[in-house]
């Protein structure tokens, strides 16, 4: 692997966070040959994933369209951008990847939150999201925003009421 300085490594991520930021729209590497993204490994998993990871909410909220996420998805991928994390509160995002996942799954590390603090409410919501994302599986699931949903005496009583203590 081809070791990336630190200053080329920031000033193409400066570039690249801002032609999200500016609608979610093209990548300013298009056309450009890729570098491969230093990684790290993600807590004690041993899964190594790059240092910059793809959010859709923008792209979810902004409704840019299938065509033109589905291009911002693929790029993203094709520069090494693999951690992709999505919700089902991202409006259209797990539509768009539902366009893209079905050929490109086996290169990412997908990334899917449910927000409830009811076991059933999220395994309902889990399994809408992977209808949607036409997956059948993902890497790693968060609980999202739960502290605005807690309504629960203790986390025991709501959404990790089934979960196995580690006790």
């Amino acid at each position: 692997m081809k070791e990336i300085k630190r200053r080329s490594f920031l000033s193409g991520m400066a570039g690249v966070g801002a032609g999200m930021v500016a609608g979610c729209a093209n990548l300013p590497f298009v056309g450009q040959s890729s570098k491969e993204l230093p990684k790290r490994t993600l807590g004690r998993t041993k899964v190594e994933v790059p240092i910059l990871g793809l959010g859709t909410a923008c792209m979810g909220s902004a409704r840019i369209g299938k065509k033109k996420a589905a291009a911002l998805i693929q790029e993203s991928i094709d520069l090494g951008v693999t951690y992709i994390d999505t919700a089902r509160v991202y409006d259209e995002a797990e539509m768009y990847l539902g366009e893209v996942l079905p050929t490109r799954r086996d290169e990412v590390f997908l990334v899917e939150k449910v927000m409830t603090d009811n076991y059933e409410e999220a395994e309902k919501s889990f399994e809408t999201s992977l209808r949607t994302l036409k997956v059948d599986h993902v890497d790693l699931l968060h609980m999202h925003n739960v502290c605005l949903l807690y309504t629960s005496p203790s986390p025991r009583d709501g959404l990790l009421s089934r979960m196995p203590s580690s006790a």
